[in-house]
């Protein structure tokens, strides 16, 4: 399910190409990375923070599998895409 939401919003895709610089990261590890191909087109502002993006995207994930025990379904991942969009947009996602 995981990497289906990230595919909807394009991490690594075609559609947004959020590269992260370690796409192997793991708990504790420093996370660096570049939104390209959605800012080069104007779909993003210049200074998304492609970190903070994902971090952004997979909090309502987390906290569904970590705390309330939620299900985890296309209608969470649609909702936090548009969540991460809308924050980009609204330059919330800056360094």
């Amino acid at each position: 399910m995981f990497k289906k939401m990230l595919q909807k919003f394009g991490v690594g895709g075609p559609a947004v190409d959020t590269v992260l610089d370690d796409p192997r990261c793991h708990s504790g590890s420093p996370v660096s990375g570049e939104v390209i191909r959605a800012v080069a087109r104007g779909e993003l502002p210049a200074d998304t923070d492609a970190v903070e993006l994902v971090k952004t995207l997979v909090a309502p994930i987390y906290l569904r599998l970590l705390v309330t025990g939620e299900p985890i379904d296309e209608t969470t991942a649609d909702r936090a895409v548009e969540i991460v969009l809308a924050a980009a947009h609204a330059h919330a996602l800056s360094p």
